[in-house]
């Protein structure tokens, strides 16, 4: 665990609002994408897919 943690950074928790959503449970997802500065999201989960 410390190598990881020695790898990793500590960025600030970022929260999105996302009412649109079919699944609530993808929030965790799109936020992470903002947080990383993300151009794409690859994924075969058919509700983020609309």
């Amino acid at each position: 665990m410390s190598v990881v943690k020695g790898l990793s950074n500590d960025d600030p928790t970022i929260s999105i609002d996302a009412p649109q959503l079919r699944d609530p449970k993808d929030t965790v997802v799109l936020a992470a994408a903002v947080a990383a500065n993300a151009e794409a999201i690859l994924t075969g989960d058919l509700d983020l897919l609309v």
